[in-house]
């Protein structure tokens, strides 16, 4: 008997000794995963990994969990990566994710079909900075809930001991109580906060049948668990409806109502204020979609949220766009960030006609400014452009009229069309050397800019560029922007030089090199080899040069060349010169002397019209005609040689030249024409050829001094007053068709 007791006794502490076994292998399998990761499931299908670094890589199919039971898997903090493939096909419903997790490899979560929850032990923003590779759909489809870090529990291990202690030794042997205390407090602190996260939300995220039915008109409130300024929303990559037909209205708690439809909501992310918002889905009878699903909301703080209230935006993948402002204060500072998310443009319109605003501090993160984006914000004085700026779009700043100055960053490579037109206060801008091209229209009426630099590598400046604008353009004269200065119809000044040059086009060809204006307080001046022509009204007004050196080369003069440069005494012709524009030297009243070149054939309109000063003129064999009024007040001109090539003389040619004594007038010319020599008191003598057949109207009124002249027998025209008060005998042979013609117009003969 004493034997089948002891058997007995054997047996059973056998049969516990494998209890315990069979226990303790099941509440403890585990395993690594990585150099510093560890792993261990427990009974009730709970995952924890710990550990520092990166877990272990696997390939597709060679999870080392595939075939467990893991209904929840909990990564601690100091985790940096989940590897390739790490949870491939595990049927895992929840995972809880620290923020000290960076990247997440290809297929980490592949085929984790019943994966529903992601608790982020962080915010939006840190989850926005991690690296998710591709096949890892479940985890970016899975409702997302951002959690506070866990804080670790100080009360617990003070309260079971101090219970526990007291009533046991009553009843048990004193050696039970010294087990209990120690084994408590040290199991429940280190367990509780890894099992449940710290800030479930009270209510589920708000969800939608898929796909949603017909004729549904269904409205989803949510409250959040805390109190909140604003709520972040973020609507999963699947949420679609019905283009057009189908409609979720969002409605945040002030009110304020917005309708999407399509996939316009597709991982949209909102600020809406207030800790809840309505949802109201709506559909038609013909097709249905997806639906909608919110994967995520973050509460925000009253001073998160007063940071960016005030601000429009729109989200494009992980960049903002700035839309507009709905504040009302006049200096604003632009949000450098949004939801975590870079504000990298400002959209177009969107501070259109803000005339309140002054002033505007943009972020380093900046790099693009849209349409009309400062349209007429006509109170703005200055703005500063970070450097990451590389491009603004037409009309950025257009009708800006208080903005004075501007510069823009390297990185800039053009200046859009109509970009500053009608910036009317803008004095100074700076182009970068970045720059290539300049629109239509860019600084069209900017009346205030005095000057701007154009770098040498500006290829195209487009049509009205600078209208009305007269701005000094400083240009290297070689170079490329010199050129297309030109080619747009505007000069340019080289650094440091007194004078402008434009480049002559005819197509797309360079034909010459043009000095078009000129400094008016210049004394003397060098025209510099290279230059082909004279600019109209180069030298107008010039009222202190006394000298000027013209280089061979130079081809034409330009109406109102040297128009009233009252202290030029003589000037050198160079023989390259075959024209000039009418009134080259009209009130030059200093000139002395002007030998006019070889190559010219006219004498143009007006050419020395009022040089009181000039004695002589050289006019070359060549010239075929003299213009009007080309002499006029030319009051100490004495005589002047005309060459038998010209043939026509224009009205008032040598009018008022008082100090005219004689003159011959070559074969070939014709008509004398109206005033001719109208106030020529001193000419004593005139040889009229036999080619002449007109005298016009006053030709020689006035010419007091004159005492004969003889009329060739071919004349057959005298105008009226043609000699009035000439006391002149008019010579004529009696049979000739002058005589007849000096008879019919009541004058007598010899």
């Amino acid at each position: 008997m004493k034997r089948i007791w002891r058997l007995a006794v054997v047996l059973a502490a056998a049969l516990a000794l494998l209890a315990v076994f069979a226990e303790a292998a099941m509440a403890a399998e585990s395993g690594t995963c990585g150099d510093n990761v560890t792993w261990v499931l427990d009974d009730e299908g709970t995952l924890t990994l710990s550990g520092t670094g990166s877990t272990k890589d696997y390939a597709w199919l060679r999870s080392p969990f595939r075939n467990k039971s893991v209904n929840n898997v909990n990564i601690e903090d100091g985790i940096t990566k989940i590897g390739n493939f790490l949870f491939d096909e595990v049927s895992l419903t929840t995972v809880t994710i620290p923020n000290s997790v960076t990247s997440i490899g290809n297929g980490a979560f592949y085929h984790c079909s019943k994966l529903t929850t992601v608790y982020y032990v962080g915010t939006a923003e840190q989850w926005a900075q991690i690296s998710i590779a591709d096949n890892n759909s479940p985890l970016k489809n899975a409702n997302r809930i951002y959690v506070d870090p866990p804080v670790e529990p100080t009360e617990e291990p003070t309260e079971e001991p101090t219970v526990e202690p007291t009533e046991e030794p009553t009843e048990e042997p004193t050696e039970e109580p010294t087990e209990e205390p120690t084994e408590e407090p040290t199991e429940e602190p280190t367990e509780e906060p890894t099992e449940e996260p710290t800030e479930e939300p009270s209510v589920p995220l708000p969800e939608s049948a898929h796909p949603y039915d017909n004729y549904v008109d269904e409205t989803y409130t949510y409250t959040h668990h805390t109190p909140a300024a604003a709520l972040i929303v973020t609507f999963s990559s699947d949420t679609s409806f019905e283009s057009n037909y189908d409609y979720l209205y969002i409605t945040d708690s002030e009110g304020n109502e917005t309708r999407y439809t399509g996939t316009q909501l597709s991982n949209a992310m909102f600020i809406l204020p207030g800790d809840s918002f309505t949802l109201r889905l709506t559909s038609d009878g013909s097709n249905t979609s997806y639906g909608f699903r919110v994967t995520a909301i973050r509460a925000m703080t009253t001073e998160e949220f007063a940071l960016i209230r005030d601000w429009q935006y729109t989200i494009d993948g992980s960049s903002v766009t700035i839309t507009g402002y709905t504040g009302s204060e006049t200096e604003l500072t632009m949000p450098a960030e949004i939801l975590g998310m870079p504000v990298t443009s400002i959209g177009n319109d969107a501070f259109r006609d803000f005339t309140d605003m002054t002033s505007i501090t943009l972020p380093d993160s900046l790099t693009t400014i849209g349409r009309f984006a400062f349209y007429n914000c006509s109170g703005l004085t200055g703005i500063t452009l970070p450097d990451s700026v590389t491009f603004l779009d037409e009309y950025a700043f257009e009708r800006c009229s208080g903005l004075e100055s501007l510069a823009f960053p390297d990185g800039v490579t053009s200046i859009s069309a109509f970009m500053f037109k009608n910036c009317t206060g803008l004095t100074s801008v700076t182009i970068p050397d970045d720059v290539t091209a300049i629109g239509d229209y860019a600084f069209e009426n900017c009346s205030s800019l005095a000057s701007v630099t154009i770098p040498d590598g500006v290829t195209s400046v487009g049509s009205s560029s600078f209208k009305n604008c007269g701005c000094l353009r400083y240009a290297n004269m070689d170079s490329d922007a010199a050129k297309a200065l030109g080619k747009a119809g505007y000069s340019f000044r080289a650094p440091g030089d007194p004078y402008n040059l434009r480049y002559i086009y005819s197509d797309d060809t360079i034909t010459g090199l043009e000095i078009s204006t000129v400094d008016k307080d210049r004394v003397s001046l060098v025209i510099p080899d290279g230059v082909t022509s004279i600019g109209d009204s180069a030298f107008r007004d010039c009222i202190s040069l006394t000298s000027v050196t013209i280089p061979d080369g130079v081809t034409s003069f330009g109406y109102y060349a040297f128009f009233g440069c009252s202290s030029l005494t003589s000037v050198d012709i160079p023989n390259s010169v075959t024209d000039m524009d009418y009134s080259p030297f009209e009130n030059c009243t200093s000139l002395i002397s002007v030998t006019i070149p070889d190559n010219v054939t006219s004498i143009s309109n007006y050419a020395f019209k009022n040089c009181s000063s000039l004695t002589s003129i050289t006019i070359p064999d060549g010239v075929e005609s003299i213009g009007y009024q080309a002499f006029y007040n030319c009051t100490s001109l004495a005589s002047v040689t005309i060459p038998e090539s010209v043939t026509s003389i224009g009205n008032n040619a040598f009018c008022n030249c008082s100090g005219l004594t004689s003159v011959t007038i070559p074969d070939g010319v014709t008509t004398i024409c109206v005033q001719l020599f109208y106030n020529c008191s001193s000419l004593a003598s005139i040889t009229l050829p036999d080619s002449v057949t007109s005298i016009e109207s006053y030709a020689f009124e006035n010419c007091t001094s004159l005492t004969s002249i003889t009329i060739p027998d071919g004349l057959n025209s005298i105008g009226n007053y043609a000699f009035a008060n000439c006391p002149c005998q008019k010579y004529a042979n009696p049979d000739s068709a002058a005589a007849n013609t000096l008879s019919r117009a009541g004058y007598s003969f010899r």
